[in-house]
């Protein structure tokens, strides 16, 4: 089986037992610590995913590390994953839940690429059009890249808006070659 069905059906699992529990705000931030730890320790990704340590281990060390902070479903959650062999995909079913708690919400994340960082107010503004145009709360993730040479770039789901100065002129050289 795709570990991206994996993913989905465990994720979808959790999800429906933490509304059913009404646990889903605690569980929701569980998962979103879990994935921000993967992202800043890979020794933890690596751990998961090694065939050669014991399941034992792994459960202990994910009691260790998240057992006082975690909800109780979380853990159990993770345990059962972990006893099912499945726990090198844990990373994989923990960002999947994320997504399924941001549609449960009406939530959109964009990616905002600029030449230089913006303001608050610019942030706030581009959030109040881009949710006015969508319906949904917006997640706003800002990026600095110094390629752009100015303008800006939006990424909203697999739609992309970019004015930025780079792309305007890779168009004109297109079209003075043409």
């Amino acid at each position: 089986m795709s570990e991206i069905r994996i993913s989905t059906r465990y994720a979808l699992s959790l999800f429906d037992l933490a509304i059913e529990q009404k646990n889903l705000d605690q569980v929701h931030s569980d998962m979103k610590l879990f994935v921000d730890t993967c992202h800043t320790n890979h020794e933890l990704l690596t751990m998961l995913k090694s065939p050669i340590i014991d399941g034992d281990k792994k459960t202990a060390v994910l009691e260790a590390v998240y057992g006082k902070h975690f909800n109780k479903l979380s853990i159990v959650f993770m345990k059962t994953i972990v006893r099912k062999r499945r726990e090198k995909f844990l990373f994989a079913i923990a960002t999947e839940f994320l997504e399924l708690f941001k549609a449960h919400n009406n939530i959109a994340t964009a990616y905002v690429t600029t030449a230089n960082a913006i303001s608050n107010e610019v942030k706030t503004q581009i959030m109040t059009n881009l949710q006015t145009q969508t319906g949904k709360t917006i997640e706003l993730i800002c990026k600095i890249d110094p390629k752009l040479i100015g303008g800006i770039k939006i990424q909203l789901g697999d739609k992309l808006f970019d004015d930025s100065i780079a792309r305007q002129l890779n168009n004109l050289k297109l079209h003075l070659l043409n």
